[in-house]
């Protein structure tokens, strides 16, 4: 393989500090040759090159209000023995904050995230896993752009609502079909080929968590998450919903380093593709100790999960498709309950570190 990567970056700040421009340029280009690991005959050549363009803004209106933006434009150019495909990938990302007092502010965020396939998703090349499956890549996959909004709403130090939306037109995901032709076997027949393909993917989520802390040594702590997701190829598509929780009470003994701590965790979430659908379904109630000794470097801490359950303590996985059906269900209630788990953990103190941090390069060394 052939590889060269080029960076720069330019960062100046304005206005006595409250405009900061940051802006770069990134190229990257590899030339590289597939073989086969049986025969190592020459299956293919295959060419990338990445130019990428970014800016960022940031500006300080106030001492509680900031705002920022910013965004990239990239090229990106694919090619194979046979196939050739460019693209003009485009990112976007904006910021406010602002905090009306010293305990209660709001945050909005946009942005973009952006995934490549890699060379096993990429390739036009599969095998077989077994005599009748076959997995391969998609030589014509697009890259993934994923749009992500965000609000935050922090209340008197001890509230905080977030909700959001993720959006994305071409997520990576397997696909299952029936195929016809030569089977791994010698013989002729129908198979089942995976492959991936760019599916469209949408979710809402909102969550809220509540933290108080009194009587001193007590911490009081409460969170709730509802999700909804949707996502289709063609004429295949699921949609998922879960809603999953946790509360715990904690007590921290200052005097004697002690920490006893009782937690009940509430887990429905699901994984939803195109043509599959998974699931989680558990309760956990735990029962936590934690002592330390010899000033703080001897820890011994226990864990005790309780033989309590209020849901069906069971995850499962369906696929429906027009070749493949098949359903996993597996029990996590009696794998875990009156589980006791121990942990000892000694620290030792002394010796000089070697390692220093160079603030202009970011490498350590």
């Amino acid at each position: 393989m052939n590889y060269t990567r080029f960076r720069a970056d330019v960062n100046r700040n304005f206005f006595e500090n409250k405009l900061n421009f940051a802006a770069g340029y990134v190229n990257t280009w590899k030339d590289y040759m597939r073989r086969s690991h049986a025969t190592h005959q020459e299956l293919n050549s295959n060419n990338f090159l990445r130019n990428k363009l970014w800016m960022q803004f940031s500006y300080n209106l106030s001492d509680q209000t900031q705002m920022g933006l910013g965004g990239s434009a990239e090229y990106v150019h694919t090619k194979s023995d046979t196939l050739t495909d460019n693209q003009m990938v485009y990112s976007f990302n904006a910021t406010a904050f602002h905090r009306f007092s010293r305990k209660n502010w709001a945050r909005i965020n946009y942005w973009c995230n952006i995934d490549y396939p890699d060379l096993e998703q990429s390739s036009s090349y599969g095998s077989f896993v077994d005599s009748l499956n076959w997995v391969g890549g998609n030589p014509l996959l697009h890259s993934s752009v994923s749009h992500n909004v965000r609000l935050w709403i922090d209340l008197w130090s001890c509230f905080n609502v977030q909700t959001g939306y993720i959006y994305s037109p071409n997520r990576f995901c397997y696909l299952a079909e029936e195929r016809e032709g030569a089977l791994s076997n010698g013989g002729y027949g129908k198979y089942v080929a995976q492959t991936t393909v760019n599916s469209s993917y949408k979710e809402w989520w909102t969550s809220m968590s509540f933290t108080k802390r009194f009587l001193k040594d007590f911490l009081f702590k409460a969170d709730v998450k509802y999700r909804r997701i949707h996502t289709n190829y063609h004429q295949f598509k699921n949609t998922g919903e879960d809603l999953s929780g946790t509360t715990s009470l904690r007590y921290f003994n200052e005097k004697h380093q002690l920490t006893v701590a009782f937690s009940y965790e509430s887990e429905n979430e699901f994984l939803v593709l195109p043509q599959k659908k998974s699931a989680s379904n558990n309760d956990y109630s735990t029962l936590s100790l934690n002592k330390s000794f010899f000033n703080q470097k001897l820890n011994i801490g226990m864990n005790y999960f309780l033989p309590i359950c209020f849901s069906s303590g069971r995850d499962w996985e369906k696929e429906n498709s027009s070749i493949l059906n098949h359903s996993i269900y597996i029990d996590q209630y009696k794998r875990n309950r009156n589980r006791l788990d121990f942990t000892i953990v000694y620290r030792f103190q002394g010796g000089k570190s070697v390692r220093q941090y160079n603030r202009d390069t970011s490498n350590e060394k």
